[in-house]
């Protein structure tokens, strides 16, 4: 089909044992790739009323024309499905680095598209243009990163790029993961167990072909360009020696971490001795990263006595604010575990940190955790449960099905202690002082903020990344007065189109393979780097606001999945305790959301997306404008098109 993209889907039937290809080519030239292309297939392909285990419902992984192609921070692999995690089934999307999604393009690949559920455990081999579904038996019950190893041995090459399920996914943990590597995760939205349900252990990926570029010497130009440009940016010397390392003990001093389960903002023990960048200088190897990163933000690290690994940036803030931790070695090992099992980091810490307030509020007690005394920080409670949740066994069945789900079945008012969205726990950020991630945070396309992360608002506190230099950059980036204000995290003025700016841009790296964390987050907020790197390597000539209205398209058909589920405007909100408990300790001790300057923010959000603003979800008109009437047409058949036009 061109330069850039491999050219081939794999689709593969694992109820029929079926495998076929067709051209990327359908797709591409509309949605890019990786997050673009992969819902427009799900959005196309599933009836909104299966359930996430259904054997129609799909498990996609895609890539974007970057991979394997450009040489800097662009080999992120989308995984889409319909997740278990949600309260409704809603949309499912993750995004991990690492190798795989290069060597996929590799062998000749852009996109795998799984349905069907195999007769027995069962994974997909892929060397080049050869296929094959092999038996996993052998592999059942293995954790995440000794399944690699194994298929690796048992293939005899070192060089296969795996992404497998531990023992969580094999038993449907709501939140189970797909690991690659030692922890490259797709975790998040229960992926893990979507692909337990269908018995498939891994997808394991070889692939020793090549992508063609269509300009070599521009491509070679841009590369250097862009590297200079990254590595010269305010963040880069940070990020690079500490990775996320310091973001704990950072976000508590400025007010915008929290402790416990939204309990406190600030906790001295964990300021004082829980600093991860003690943890890097005393324990790490060597800074490491995804395929061809400069940043390289992850650490290999050795500590005696837990074990050695590649650690990152989740664990730091899931297994230490919200558990009451402020043991860094003890974080280290229920990351390692975590990653063996392939359970996510983030519900892990999220339903660990609720389970400890309804403890220490006497709500439950040892009667009702199989005779489990959980208190905070309570290191061997914690890893009792960890397991418990994963073998789903005693309490650990119910824990395994997500935080609210769990709730509902606990009762005595445990559910008014839930901090989510739809199902999804809530980042430990404190939402109540940030009101930019606040609004983030409730609309994203699935309730976390990590899908949409509006960094300004921490750079205007952090001097550690020098706040002086990175307000200079978006202010020249903005070139807009009124966003100057919007800066301020305390403000809700502005916000909507700032966070309006982030989804878009995040969408479209995320369609391209590249690197958010790089583009639009932390080094850089524009996205003349991913698109010049984009119109080098296809000979296309992209703009960066061509590629934006391109987000606009991918987000309506991502909120008509939603809308078509069920979803509405009421789902689009913050626990209650975010507009009634005002903040306890630290610097943003006192502040509380206000309910309708933040329902006026989703109203200045929705009429950017020219979403109805009572429904919060598309109209008619606004899809055909983007030339979505398919779209349209599709919602009103299943009767979830807001009338109003």
């Amino acid at each position: 089909m061109g330069f850039g993209w491999a050219g081939n889907i794999l689709r593969i039937d694992l109820s029929r044992k079926k495998i076929v290809r067709e051209p990327t080519e359908r797709y591409a030239r509309q949605f890019i790739g990786g997050r673009g292309v992969n819902v427009k297939i799900l959005f196309d392909e599933i009836n909104p009323r299966i359930s996430a285990f259904d054997k129609d419902n799909l498990l996609i992984f895609g890539v974007g024309p970057l991979a394997g192609a450009s040489p800097l921070c662009s080999s992120r692999t989308e995984v889409t499905t319909k997740s278990p995690q949600l309260t409704a089934g809603f949309l499912g999307q993750s995004n991990f680095g690492g190798h795989f999604g290069s060597e996929l393009v590799y062998a000749g690949f852009d996109h795998i598209v799984i349905r069907g559920i195999a007769e027995k455990p069962t994974y997909l081999w892929i060397n080049n243009d050869e296929v094959e579904l092999k038996d996993a038996t052998h592999l059942w019950g293995k954790g995440c990163i000794e399944t690699q190893a194994t298929i690796q041995g048992d293939l005899a090459d070192e060089d296969i790029e795996v992404a497998a399920i531990g023992p969580a996914g094999e038993n449907r943990v709501a939140y189970a993961s797909i690991v690659h590597q030692t922890s490259d995760a797709a975790g998040r939205m229960g992926t893990g167990a979507v692909m337990g349900s269908k018995m498939l252990k891994a997808v394991a990926v070889r692939g020793t072909g090549k992508i063609d570029v269509a300009c070599p010497e521009r491509l070679a130009e841009e590369v250097e360009e862009a590297y200079s440009a990254i590595t010269s940016a305010p963040m880069y010397k940070e990020l690079s020696t500490y990775g996320w390392s310091g973001s704990v003990v950072s976000n508590l001093k400025i007010g915008f971490g929290v402790v416990g389960n939204f309990e406190l903002g600030y906790w001295e023990p964990l300021v004082k001795y829980g600093d991860g960048k003690f943890f890097v200088d005393k324990y790490a190897v060597k800074s490491v990263g995804c395929q061809g990163c400069p940043v390289r933000c992850m650490h290999f690290v050795e500590v005696p006595g837990v074990g050695a690994g590649v650690h990152h940036c989740l664990s730091y803030g899931s297994f230490t604010m919200p558990i009451w931790n402020h043991d860094t070695r003890f974080m280290f090992r229920l990351s390692q575990l975590c990653n063996h099992y392939g359970l996510d980091f983030g519900s892990v810490g999220g339903i660990i940190g609720w389970l400890t307030e309804l403890c220490h509020r006497n709500i439950v007690d040892y009667r009702d955790l199989d005779g489990i005394e959980l208190r905070r920080g309570d290191k061997e409670a914690i890893l009792t449960l960890v397991d418990k949740i994963v073998k789903r066994e005693g309490i650990g069945n119910v824990l395994a099905e997500g935080t609210l789900k769990a709730a509902r079945k606990i009762g005595k008012g445990s559910e008014e202690y839930v901090m989510h969205t739809r199902g999804m726990d809530k980042h430990p950020y404190e939402f109540r002082a940030f009101h930019g991630y606040a609004l983030a945070t409730s609309i994203a396309s699935r309730g976390d903020v990590i899908r949409i992360n509006p960094t300004w608002e921490i750079g205007y506190y952090l001097s550690t990344y020098d706040a002086n230099a990175i307000r200079e950059n978006v202010m020249k980036f903005v070139g807009k007065e009124k966003w100057e204000k919007a800066l301020d995290p305390n403000e809700y003025e502005g916000k909507a189109e700032m966070v309006y700016y982030f989804e878009n841009a995040t969408i479209a790296v995320d369609c391209l393979s590249f690197c958010k964390h790089v583009i639009p987050y932390h080094i850089s907020y524009s996205l003349e780097i991913p698109v010049n790197l984009y119109n080098a390597i296809t000979g296309d000539e992209m703009t960066v606001d061509r590629i934006l209205e391109t987000s606009v398209k991918i987000r309506n058909i991502e909120r008509a999945f939603e809308a078509r589920e069920g979803l509405t405007r009421s789902d689009d909100t913050l626990p209650e305790r975010f507009f009634t408990e005002p903040v306890s300790g630290g610097v943003s001790n006192g502040k509380v959301l206000d309910r309708a300057k933040f329902e006026m923010m989703k109203d200045e959000y929705y009429a950017l997306r020219k979403w109805n603003v009572e429904t919060g979800n598309p109209e008619r008109r606004g899809l055909e404008e983007q030339g979505l009437k398919w779209v349209a047409d599709n919602l009103e058949t299943y009767g979830a098109l807001t009338k109003k036009s």
